[in-house]
């Protein structure tokens, strides 16, 4: 990347030295589309993971990889042998003058050639260190072999997602690995920002196995909370007496819907049945329903209104089949119907609002051609992201990087502009002032980062505008009420409650006030919605020229569809990973919760916490767009280039992997119980028919080799469910790890209780004030000289607000009390 373009970003004063394997590439993709100088460390023939599928033109060639591809954009690549005394000294020249490194090789890798941390941050104090692994560092589970697979399945995810009378699946293109690349990307974005204000820098150990815990959405507080564990029910949802379909048919493909109460809810119902009356006629049982009233979830547990609840999926059902999905999306859109398409990869590359937004940016390739990939996953207004480059041949920087090195092993220097106590482990962003104004997902996820790393959270609240999550269960001992949500609680702990009727001008105030005192503003509503109230970013702007502004919503602030009023579960469907989850011969089922939330969170996180560090350096503020469609896609990166350069539609595999055979899902001898296997390459074939004592089948020639095996996979895999049903999971994976790469399917009893989760400390118990000691999901990452983790429980609707406006906003608890008399201020503690 040109030097002058790398200067306006918020990265670009930084160098990154990345020696991530191809699990964790996409940490260094981030940072690199973020502006930084990505040195990508190669051996000597190029990265082994370069001959991954798919591949440009179906030619497995090295530099044809489109995971590669996608995955490198934007680095530089230079090629070492560190085996090689000195090529290990022109590593340490590198690190001498980068700002972090990132890596993901198994444990003692770099100690082995003399690079481990301790040597390197003797050269370089101010280094932050990010490993990134799928269980983390240290634990029982340390030295276990791992694939997407078995992450997917040790974290829970997995037994969330399939049909009942099968085997528990995974999406069907890696996914885990990813979670563990993007939270490491989050964490050394915190890491430089900490070492470049304090010279002190960070060893951070990342845990991929916890970092998708945290994608389970809302399934482990039912557990905590209820003692209710979520199973898997393929395309249905099980809601009070029935199972309601989460997937239609539609003409030409699928859609799928949201059954949500309240006006928002009831306009989508209202809204499918004026349309279905414009076709046919509704059936009388349901044609005279307050559909603005309804309430959809009472009538479940009403055996005497379950024939309304038939009455009304048959005549959705009829309604849907008679439309193309993208008829159905295109209504729902104009009408504000929570209605999404179960997208393919083709529906996303042809998708209005992407091309409107400009997401697809066209990228000149190494042999000439030109390839349309995905790009910008957030707008800065003033550092805008770098994602038109692409990714590096072997070796193609060496001379550039190598002329640059200085003569002499330089220890790099950093200025601190903040005392430092190195006695103790920092709060990272204490002293950020944050002014919280989103709701349900990736807001309020978000702002939880800056929280748990020591920032002063404000969040919004409102007994008027009640946020959906307080309004949905699980609830604390399955009493329900706004303040036992578990699910809201559990996205915003660490943080501060401040109750405000946002109809009332004098709210509004308190909230400008607010926008005023903060260093960031965070907001998720509607577009358009803040430019109501007068705190548009703009109007923001003059009065708080550092303010940094996150706005987040389903598609962006700009577009034909910005108005789009969805939630997380139907963007997951809507950015295609429904279709690719379940089996080859049967419909697309969902993947659990809202999916993309998680996903989105990291992008959001990492675009303010790099606009933060800009703003450090050069005192401007700005603000940022981050649709989650766009920053979902990231995830299917590959998928989407192998559409665009080879015309494939990438689609449900079961638990199949083009990579390893065998590499399925098993039975084992207690109920639902089932264990995850690959085998990731000949020998570790040959520790599998060792453990299942060597049987006559198992030694045929053919399956010596990968090609024999994949070829025979249903046999292999017929034989390894008689072997494995006569076993618990526990006592296999422990009769095959490490040397085999085996993981149970955890339902969220056993992942609360799982050896390493418990190792890791990452469920942190916290004392709410009104639902008790409640167990909150903590950090996914640990950090060498930094707290991160939950620090008080969350607050009850309005808790803080005499605190908040007496401490923030200089007022007398007089005025505060006033306030709550007239309705402006809300408080709800019980």
């Amino acid at each position: 990347m040109d030097s002058d373009v790398r200067s306006e970003t918020a990265l670009g004063p930084y160098t990154i030295i990345d020696l991530t394997t191809s699990e964790s590439w996409l940490c260094g993709k981030w940072l690199a589309d973020l502006g930084a100088d990505v040195i990508k460390i190669e051996p000597p023939g190029g990265d082994p993971g370069r001959n991954q599928p798919p591949y440009a033109n179906n030619d497995p060639n090295a530099e044809n990889s489109l995971r590669w591809q996608f995955m490198n954009m934007g680095k530089r690549s230079l090629v070492l042998d560190l085996h090689s005394k000195q090529d290990r000294k022109i590593f340490l020249f590198l690190i001498s003058q980068a700002d972090a490194l990132i890596e993901s090789y198994p444990k003692g890798w770099l100690e082995e050639r003399g690079l481990g941390a301790e040597v390197l941050q003797q050269i370089n104090p101010g280094l932050v260190l990010t490993s990134i692994s799928p269980f983390g560092r240290s634990g029982p589970y340390a030295d276990y072999q791992s694939t997407d697979l078995i992450l997917s399945a040790l974290s829970g995810a997995m037994y969330l997602s399939g049909d009942e009378d099968r085997a528990p699946v995974r999406v069907s293109v890696p996914q885990y690995d990813m979670h563990g690349a993007s939270e490491g990307c989050v964490s050394t974005i915190i890491g430089i920002h900490h070492s470049q204000k304090t010279g002190r820098g960070q060893c951070i150990d990342v845990s991929s196995q916890l970092a998708s815990v945290r994608s389970l959405m809302n399934a482990t507080q039912f557990y905590h909370g209820e003692e209710k564990l979520v199973r898997r029910h393929g395309s249905e949802l099980v809601i009070g007496l029935i199972r309601w379909p989460s997937i239609f048919k539609a003409r030409n493909g699928h859609v799928c819907i949201m059954i949500a109460g309240g006006k928002l809810g009831g306009i989508s119902l209202q809204g499918f049945m004026d349309w279905a009356a414009e076709e046919f006629e509704i059936p009388s049982l349901i044609a005279d329903i307050d559909w603005l009233t309804y309430s959809f979830r009472k009538a479940t547990l009403d055996p005497d209104q379950l024939d309304q609840v038939t009455a009304l999926r048959d005549t959705l059902s009829r309604l849907f089949i008679n439309h193309t999905k993208e008829e159905l999306y295109h209504r729902a859109v104009e009408k504000r119907m929570l209605l999404a398409p179960v997208s393919t990869v083709e529906d996303i590359c042809a998708d209005v609002q992407l091309a409107a937004r400009e997401y697809f940016v066209d990228i000149d390739q190494y042999d000439g051609s030109s390839v349309k990939y995905p790009g910008r996953w957030a707008q800065l207004s003033n550092t805008p992201l770098c994602t038109d480059q692409r990714a590096p041949l072997i070796g193609e920087h060496n001379q550039e990087i190598l002329s640059a090195l200085t003569s002499e092993l330089q220890h790099k220097t950093v200025v601190s502009d903040t005392p430092v106590n190195t006695s103790t482990k920092a709060n990272i962003f204490e002293g950020l002032k944050v002014w919280d104004m989103s709701w349900v997902g990736v807001g309020p996820l978000t702002s939880r980062y800056l929280a748990d790393h020591g920032a002063t959270v404000i969040r919004l609240d409102s007994l008027t505008s009640l946020d959906f999550l307080r309004a949905v269960p699980p609830y604390k001992d399955k009493q329900s009420g706004p303040n036992r949500a578990m699910f809201y609680s559990d996205f915003n702990c660490s943080k501060l409650g401040l109750g405000l009727n946002m109809k009332k001008p004098e709210a509004q105030s308190i909230a400008y006030q607010l926008a005023m005192w903060a260093d960031v503003v965070i907001e998720s509503f509607t577009p358009g919605n803040m430019a109501k109230w007068g705190m548009d970013y703009e109007t923001l702007k003059a009065g708080n020229p550092g303010l940094i502004m996150l706005s987040t919503c389903m598609q962006g602030q700009t577009g034909p569809r910005a108005s789009y009023p969805g939630f997380g579960n139907l963007m997951a469907a809507m950015s295609g990973y429904w279709h690719i989850t379940g089996w080859p011969d049967r419909g697309p089922v969902p993947v659990y919760g809202a999916y993309t939330d998680f996903v989105a969170q990291r992008f959001t996180t990492s675009a303010l916490v790099a606009a933060l560090d800009s703003k450090r350096r050069s005192g401007v503020g700005q603000f940022i767009d981050v649709s989650q469609y766009e920053a979902a896609l990231q995830f299917l990166g590959p998928e989407i280039l192998d559409y665009q350069v080879n015309d494939k539609v990438a689609n449900r595999r079961g638990n199949d992997s083009d990579l390893m055979a065998p590499h399925g899902v098993y039975p084992c001898s207690d109920d639902d119980s089932w264990i995850a296997i690959a085998a990731k390459d000949d020998e570790q074939w040959m520790h599998l028919r060792h453990c299942m004592g060597d049987p006559d089948w198992s030694q045929a020639p053919e399956l010596d080799s990968f090609s024999g095996r994949k070829k025979n996979q249903s046999l292999i895999n017929g034989k390894i469910a008689a072997w494995t049903q006569l076993y618990t999971a526990t006592a296999l994976v422990e009769r095959l790890q490490p040397q085999v790469a085996a993981g149970k399917v955890n339902d969220c009893k056993q992942l609360s209780c799982d050896p390493q989760v418990l190792y890791r400390q990452y469920f942190k118990e916290l004392e709410h004030s009104l639902m008790g000691a409640i167990p909150y999901n903590g950090a996914q990452a640990e950090f060498s000289n930094a707290n991160n983790t939950p620090r008080k429980a969350s607050p009850c609707i309005g808790e803080d607000s005499v605190e908040v406006l007496t401490r923030y906003l200089n007022m007398t608890e007089g005025d505060v009390q006033a306030l709550i008399a007239d309705g402006v201020v809300q408080v709800l503690l019980d």
